[in-house]
């Protein structure tokens, strides 16, 4: 397993290594394309997943409001008292 690491870092410090080089000899237009394709790949990517993230915690969160007794003496009326449950919290 180290070594397939080993091997996957090596390649992608290779891989960054001929991009810089290309992108000091490509033509600036080229150069703008490829910085704007990236920055839009991993911008992107980043939203989809922090939704996809957000789905997924609401699926497994229920929130309520607590009704118990204790908690309204201890609270004035401008004050709600929720409960959450999840199935992360339960583990």
């Amino acid at each position: 397993m180290f070594t397939l690491a080993r091997k996957s870092l090596y390649c992608a410090w290779e891989s960054w290594r001929s991009v810089g080089r290309n992108m000091r000899e490509a033509p600036r237009n080229d150069v703008l394309v490829l910085l704007t394709r990236f920055g839009l790949t991993v911008l992107i990517n980043m939203e989809i997943a922090a939704m996809l993230f957000i789905k997924r915690m609401v699926e497994l969160t229920e929130v309520q409001l607590s009704l118990a007794s204790d908690h309204h003496r201890h609270t004035s009326g401008c004050w709600m008292i929720f409960s959450t449950t999840s199935v992360v919290s339960q583990r």
